[in-house]
């Protein structure tokens, strides 16, 4: 592996650990050569669901201009702090041109922007497990259906069960969770393994409240995985918003260890270290972080639409 693509890997697993000081600083001799990275390194400066901040705006002007298609997606969104509509007949122009030829992520990304239920019905009619998922939420929330109703509580379980044989991740922990709920910790904890295996966090976070608060008979065995998979997600997963520096899942830990004898502690520390030692935990984003306009479209842009390296 080149030593740019080690450096990009290192910056984007700190970037899903969020410690995103420590992403930036490895990411920044990057930023102006790599699409992903100057991608990544825009978004450690998100700090608000409802509008990007001036560093965030910054360095995702400069991902975009560089050709990082995500960069000019979340520039037409209703966060971005100027220009958004500039930017989206921009990304319109491109993804749906992609999308011609069958690229999913080009209709995950349209899904954003336009149409939603259109693009991830087209998606998923593709075998994409992504949108399937998202469709499966959609269509839970009510979009799609006039009506809540037996046809679209069938179409929704389908679709749930479609990208769960897909694996994709957010399918296969939602999978296990439903067995969570009707009291089978067995059989969640084996659907959800392979997640654990590959160090998922999302799913390393999800089997611990699954067995913190799914009550049965064994209630020791039950607390016992809770502690070590809080106890692992907070040795991988920090936040650097915290104001007192402990993640909510270490303080889960420690609660449920003030219940546990010293001999369960021992088993909850073997079990984590032996975790730790064969593992990197961090959050699956699914994104395609260098997905990046190609040279053609580049100079089809810079001349036709909009002149990418000039101020906006």
């Amino acid at each position: 592996m080149a030593e740019g693509n080690k450096t990009l890997d290192i910056g984007r697993i700190l970037y899903s650990q969020n410690k995103y000081s420590q992403s930036r600083e490895i990411l920044e001799p990057l930023i102006q050569e790599s699409s992903a990275a100057s991608y990544i390194y825009a978004k450690t400066y998100a700090d608000n669901i409802f509008i990007q901040n001036k560093n965030e705006h910054k360095y995702l002007l400069n991902s975009a201009r560089i050709g990082n298609i995500n960069a000019i997606v979340d520039l037409s969104l209703s966060r971005s702090l100027g220009d958004r509509e500039k930017w989206k007949k921009l990304a319109l122009i491109i993804l749906e041109e992609r999308a011609k030829k069958d690229d999913t992520y080009a209709m995950y990304l349209l899904s954003i922007l336009d149409n939603r239920i259109k693009w991830l019905k087209r998606a998923s009619s593709l075998g994409d497990g992504r949108a399937q998922y998202n469709l499966y939420e959609s269509y839970k929330n009510g979009d799609g259906f006039f009506i809540f109703d037996s046809s679209r509580k069938n179409a929704t379980q389908a679709l749930l069960t479609l990208s769960f044989e897909n694996k994709f991740n957010k399918a296969i922990i939602q999978k296990s969770r439903e067995k969570s709920h009707q009291g089978n910790l067995n059989m969640s904890l084996s659907i959800i393994k392979p997640l654990l295996d590959k160090g998922d966090a999302s799913a390393i976070i999800a089997i611990a409240n699954m067995h913190n608060f799914t009550h049965n008979e064994n209630k020791t065995n039950r607390l016992l995985i809770a502690s070590q998979y809080y106890a692992i997600h907070s040795h991988f997963i920090k936040n650097e918003q915290y104001e007192d520096g402990i993640s909510l899942s270490k303080k889960m830990s420690d609660r449920i260890n003030k219940s546990l004898s010293s001999e369960d502690l021992a088993i909850v520390k073997e079990r984590t270290n032996n975790y730790i030692n064969d593992h990197v935990v961090y959050y699956e984003h699914n994104k395609d972080y260098g997905y990046s306009l190609t040279n053609d479209e580049m100079i089809f842009f810079r001349k036709r639409l909009i002149s990418i390296d000039s101020p906006l």
